[in-house]
């Protein structure tokens, strides 16, 4: 298979859930989709030298990531996070529906780093814990236990709303 036809593969098995993880991330879709090029830009770059260390899955995700913070230091957030989010219409049918998902997001972008990022690669990323771990250079123990707790702070602060 030649390494055009590998990354093809890669970008239809990835790219969904590469775009879901980035849009949570940037909460613009221009941006997330530019990001997304860019990250597959990496890959076709890289492929060739990819040595297995990891799942093929985990790498693109930290070439995502790494791209995320290249964007974000080119494009610093001039608005604060909690004004900047939109909830996606989509989702909802009704107005306070809506208004759960926004404080949902509200809440993720209120999180510091990494476990923002944590909860944005489980959530929208689709990655398991011990993929988090490997990207975010801790346990999966760690990657578990923050999730949940973060978890269960956000179910307590959308129950207080």
């Amino acid at each position: 298979m030649a390494a055009s036809d590998e990354v093809e593969v890669l970008y239809r098995r990835y790219s969904q859930a590469v775009y879901g993880y980035l849009l949570s991330m940037c909460r613009d879709r221009h941006a997330a989709e530019d990001i997304l090029q860019s990250t597959f830009l990496q890959v076709i770059r890289g492929i060739a030298g990819f040595r297995g260390d990891g799942s093929v899955k985990t790498w693109i995700f930290s070439i995502a990531r790494n791209e995320y913070f290249r964007w974000l230091r080119r494009n610093p957030p001039s608005l604060p996070l909690d004004e900047s989010i939109t909830a996606p219409t989509d989702l909802a049918g009704d107005y306070r529906e809506r208004e759960k998902i926004r404080e949902a997001f509200g809440y993720l972008n209120g999180l510091e780093e990494p476990l923002r990022s944590l909860m944005c690669l489980r959530i929208f990323g689709g990655l398991s814990f011990r993929e988090i771990a490997a990207l975010q250079g801790r346990t999966e123990v760690w990657a578990r236990v923050n999730f949940m707790r973060c978890k269960n702070r956000m179910l307590e602060h959308l129950e207080e709303e």
